[in-house]
């Protein structure tokens, strides 16, 4: 018993150390990536969104836009100006299928690599651009006992990113809907209000920052 104990504290501590530095490397790099002029960094990242939606198209998979993707979609149907990366679920069935066909696409790319974040359960894997560390991040999602969910700490979901839960009614992602967006068909939330509530809150159709047209000024709205 006293082993399984002590198995568990070093996994436990494991992850802590794993994801505090991650955190801290998050951080720098999100300030660094949105020092990148917003007409650069959208054009990168409506690139990252292409050759995502040219792998779901090929290998007939559906991954979902989140996040602040989703939530630029929702508000006016764009990257939000002063975003930094792209992020979109796949369901745990259609993983490896689409994560094979994006290493196809990026097998000679000169601009772009993959990078693939995956330890205990958990499974994520991001196109990385070469130049500026914009990104685009994949996520694992799992189906099980009626609910959605990424295999993450639960508690550092809810605590840490204040989501409202860890674990997702099936309903708020399946069916997906498609829609047009940055010149692709793709694949949103069935329930994108209940989702962004839960992962923003009931404000979050108002942006936190107002950017002129061209996204080269935005101010933080008070």
């Amino acid at each position: 018993m006293n082993k399984i104990i002590l198995i568990s504290f070093i996994i436990i501590l494991l992850f802590f150390i794993l994801f505090t530095c991650d955190n801290a490397y998050t951080k720098y790099s999100m300030e660094k990536r949105r020092n990148i002029p917003a007409k650069k960094r959208k054009k990168i990242l409506t690139e990252i969104l292409d050759i995502i939606y040219t792998a779901s198209a090929r290998s007939n998979t559906s991954p979902f836009l989140l996040y602040g993707t989703l939530l630029g979609q929702v508000r006016n149907n764009d990257l939000i100006c002063y975003d930094f990366d792209i992020d979109v679920g796949i369901m745990d069935n259609e993983y490896e299928t689409i994560k094979y066909y994006i290493q196809q696409i990026l097998k000679n790319n000169c601009k772009f690599y993959l990078r693939i974040d995956e330890y205990f359960n958990y499974k994520k894997f991001v196109i990385v651009h070469k130049e500026t560390g914009l990104n685009g991040d994949i996520f694992n999602f799992i189906m099980k006992n009626n609910r959605i969910y990424r295999e993450f700490n639960s508690l550092y979901i809810t605590k840490v990113l204040k989501q409202c839960m860890a674990e997702y009614p099936v309903d708020w992602i399946f069916p997906l809907q498609s829609t047009n967006f940055k010149g692709h068909r793709v694949f949103i939330p069935n329930k994108s209000d209940k989702l962004l509530t839960c992962i923003y809150g009931e404000k979050y159709i108002s942006p936190d920052y107002i950017c002129d047209i061209n996204c080269e000024k935005c101010e933080k709205v008070e």
